[in-house]
């Protein structure tokens, strides 16, 4: 019985081929006859080469309309005949071809597609394509072995190009579109906090440390004096008004908010001219905790005058705040008038080792920061700073010393104070920030320990 499929074709198995020199005896078939005929009944000698033999009967002629020659899996020109003698040999050693079901082969296919998304997915650009090209050798090897061994015939290219290649090729043009919309994603927050040139260095640096390091960095806090009590004193007269006018329910709430949003306009308007400082002078910008701005320098790139720059940011930011408050400074405005309201701002920079990386979780925010006992100094110096003034760590002042001996001497040593948090007393520097413009020279304020 041959096993057919179900539109009657068998799968054949080549392994014979009449070219073989010396295996298959060849004659005349009318002298076959002609010889048999002589003998009448008389069975043939022993010698006679086709007594107990299979024969198969086909044209060996040579001219165009009788040839029957053609290409095989085995010759590119045989006698196309081959064919009977293949499929005698399989119903005699009953070693026919079984073909996987076609439920099979395409589950095969989705598995090696599935492992092709994975490898592509999981593994370096320059790494994935030779494990693609290990899994299809592979792949080959496994057929050929299950052909010869067992007659299980697995096919091959539909596996390795619709298993394998294709979903390699998709895979790799997915993981570059989205590789691409990360990068811009990545400047695009970058941008926020640092210049476009760090940006830059950052997506082509391959070692950046973002899941943690221990740096040598500057911070510098910049916090807004005055803001609260300008809130205060906006939200008494915003209660006044509504008092005053009778305001009640919706039209009341809609009062409140429009002063809130005056009020959060003007702190937003300092905040940027701070955030535009710290951008200018190559930092990072960390965060805003209310009223306050944290940034740092030499991070995540490394920066020999982290402490350079950020003290010169320190003096930009005064000078900036400065030039912002003769700007909308108006002599006749009412003291409670925000659109006239000048602030002040008391900046804190400290040197150090700290950690920086990335803060969160996968499930919520994450940010880039810096910690550390330093950052923790940086954040009370500000605090000392009172209004409109730079105060500097005794680190930073000795990195000024080395890098930049004429904006060290425009430090001033204060006295030591103590903080909170730290037992002894700290060493703290005044840095002198002030243009020869007239309006550039604040009040006077006393430092707030």
């Amino acid at each position: 019985r041959l096993p057919v499929d179900r539109q009657g074709y068998l799968p054949v198995c080549w392994g014979l081929e009449i070219n073989q020199g010396g295996r298959f005896s060849q004659a005349n078939l009318a002298d076959v006859l002609g010889d048999a005929m002589e003998r009448g009944t008389n069975p043939p000698p022993d010698g006679n080469p086709w007594r107990d033999r299979l024969i198969v009967v086909g044209s060996t002629a040579s001219g165009n309309n009788l040839a029957d020659r053609g290409a095989t899996p085995l010759d590119n020109s045989d006698y196309l005949v081959t064919t009977y003698l293949n499929v005698a040999r399989m119903v005699i050693d009953d070693e026919f071809i079984e073909p996987l079901p076609l439920r099979v082969r395409l589950l095969l296919v989705v598995c090696l597609a599935g492992l092709s998304a994975t490898i592509t997915w999981n593994l370096r650009a320059h790494v994935a394509p030779w494990w693609i090209l290990a899994a299809g050798v592979g792949w080959v090897a496994m057929a050929a072995e299950l052909f010869t061994a067992l007659r299980i015939w697995v096919p091959v290219a539909h596996p390795l190009i619709g298993g394998l290649l294709l979903p390699f090729a998709g895979m790799v043009t997915c993981r570059v579109f989205f590789e691409q919309r990360e990068q811009q994603r990545i400047r695009g927050i970058f941008a926020r906090m640092v210049s476009p040139n760090i940006v830059q260095e950052v997506l082509e640096t391959r070692k950046v440390a973002l899941g943690g390091a221990r740096r040598e960095i500057t911070v510098l806090f910049a916090d807004i004096r005055g803001f609260s009590a300008l809130t205060d004193r906006r939200q008494r007269a915003a209660e006044e008004t509504v008092r005053r006018l009778g305001l009640t329910g919706p039209a009341a709430e809609a009062h409140f908010e429009a002063e809130a949003r005056k009020v959060l306009e003007t702190v937003n308007l300092y905040l940027a001219a701070i955030a535009d400082v710290v951008k200018l002078h190559q930092g990072t910008l960390d965060k805003y905790i209310g009223d306050c701005v944290m940034a740092f320098w030499g991070a995540p790139t490394d920066n020999p005058r982290h402490a350079v720059q950020a003290v010169e940011a320190g003096i930009e930011i005064q000078r900036a705040v400065a030039r912002l408050n003769r700007q909308r400074a108006r002599p006749d405005a009412d003291p409670d008038d925000v659109d006239a309201a000048v602030l002040q701002v008391g900046t804190g920079i400290n040197t150090g080792p700290v950690t920086v990386g990335l803060m969160g979780s996968e499930a919520h925010i994450v940010n880039y920061t810096a910690f550390g006992r330093e950052v923790n100094l940086a954040s009370r110096l500000e605090g000392v700073a009172g209004h409109a003034r730079v105060v500097i760590g005794a680190n930073t002042f000795a990195h000024l010393g080395r890098n930049a001996p004429g904006l060290a001497g425009r430090c001033r040593a204060l006295d030591r104070v103590q903080v909170k948090g730290f037992q002894e007393p700290v060493a703290v520097y005044e840095v002198a920030w002030r243009e020869e413009t007239p309006g550039d020279t604040p009040p006077e304020s006393t430092a707030n320990p």
